[in-house]
Formats: C-alpha cells, sequence, structure tokens
C-alpha cells in the first residue's frame, strides 16, 4: 500500500496534468476563438463611426437579397451566446452607408470620413455594398478598397481621389454598379473603367470626364448603362 507522501505526490501529479490539460484547452478555445472575435470588434467600431458621420449599416439577416444569411445568423437563435459574446460575432455587416450625400461638397469638416475610417472600413470584407459621401478620403486611403473582394456596388463621394483610385477599384471582381462624384475623376480615368468588363452600371455625373471621355467609355463598355 502507497504510503501517504506517495499518495500526495502522486495527487499533485495528476493535479498538474488536469491544469496542462485544462490550460491547452483554453488555449486552444482562444485560438479558435480570436478571428471570429477581432472581426466582431472591427464591426462594432465601424458601426460606432457610422452613427458618428450619419448613415445605416445593414447585416446579413435584415436583407433579403441574394447573399441572404439565411435562419442560422437570425438574432432570434443563440440568446445565450449573444449574450456572452455580442450579435457581431455571429452577424455579418454586408451594407454600409457612411456620410451626408449633399451636393456639392459641404463640409469636409474633421467629422467626415477620411483615410484612417475607410481603412477600417475595408477590413470588412463581407461588404456587398458600400457608399461613401461627402468624404475626405485620398487615392493612398483608397487604395485598401481592394479587400473588398465581395463588393457588388460602390458609391465614392470625395474631392480628393483622383484616377488613381480606379487601379484600386479595378481588382474588385464581383462589382457590377460604380458611382463616382470626384470633381478629380477626368478622361485620364477613362480606360481604367473600360477595363471593368464587368460592371453593369456606371455614373459619372459628378466627374469631370468630358464628353470626348465618355464616348470612349461606350465602346469600352457598349454593354453597360452610363450616366453622365
Amino acid at each position: 500500500m502507497p504510503s501517504l507522501a506517495t499518495f500526495k505526490r502522486r495527487w499533485v501529479q495528476f493535479s498538474l496534468r488536469r491544469l496542462l490539460f485544462a490550460t491547452l484547452v483554453v488555449a486552444v478555445g482562444l485560438g479558435t476563438l480570436g478571428p471570429p472575435m477581432r472581426r466582431a470588434n472591427e464591426q462594432r467600431a465601424v458601426v460606432a463611426m457610422v452613427a458618428k458621420f450619419g448613415g445605416a449599416a445593414r447585416y446579413d439577416f435584415e436583407d433579403l437579397r441574394s447573399w441572404t444569411g439565411g435562419p442560422r445568423h437570425h438574432p432570434a437563435n443563440n440568446l445565450w451566446l449573444r449574450k456572452l459574446l455580442g450579435d457581431d460575432f455571429f452577424d455579418r455587416l454586408v451594407e454600409l452607408e457612411v456620410g451626408t450625400p449633399f451636393y456639392p461638397y459641404q463640409s469636409h469638416t474633421s467629422a467626415a470620413l477620411d483615410d484612417d475610417g475607410f481603412r477600417l472600413i475595408t477590413s470588412l470584407t463581407d461588404l456587398r455594398i458600400l457608399k461613401v459621401a461627402d468624404s475626405r478620403l485620398t487615392d493612398d486611403g483608397a487604395k485598401t478598397i481592394s479587400w473588398l473582394i465581395n463588393l457588388e456596388e460602390l458609391q465614392l463621394s470625395s474631392p480628393l481621389i483622383t484616377g488613381q483610385t480606379l487601379e484600386a477599384v479595378a481588382h474588385l471582381p464581383k462589382l457590377r454598379r460604380l458611382t463616382l462624384r470626384a470633381p478629380e475623376i477626368t478622361d485620364s480615368a477613362v480606360d481604367k473603367i473600360g477595363s471593368m468588363k464587368h460592371l453593369q452600371q456606371v455614373d459619372l455625373r459628378e466627374t469631370n470626364v468630358s464628353r470626348k471621355g465618355l464616348n470612349r467609355l461606350h465602346q469600352l463598355l457598349p454593354k453597360t448603362w452610363i450616366a453622365h
């Protein structure tokens, strides 16, 4: 029969093994939850920013179009987990409208969306629709728009972006509708827009693309509806 000292030693060894195993389980769990929690925190930050600048944010369960998330995303499910982890852990933002669409550009103050805010938005790669009005977005800030590989509709309004922004926009494989409200967009951007053969609608009414440039664009995109 083992002595009391031996029993205590074995008990300590057993307890340490249980502690190590529990630590491993927790570590694996946290590693698994890490990316979803990071995305949830990014979504919360974007929604708070939209509330500051004005606009609207819509989640997958709120939209009845082709990308609807289905019943498993609806807030009626996973109630106890939602209380623990938050709604943004389960639901994905698919549509954002940021800013107040006044024309022409009336208020580019510190309250308008800037490059840092736009980079935060483009971390949400599930977005299908993005409408940015009356912003202070620049070509440098717009580079990250290429991350939005699921984007189907894009509206950009800023007096600071030029044709360089179209270099990033051209990398969006699912983009179908493009609206640009930017006076620095000129004929130099026509060929880049024309390279996006998947576009169904293009609105250039608040740019400085000339009639000559518009005619060129019609030749490049003969099946695309173009407003000017």
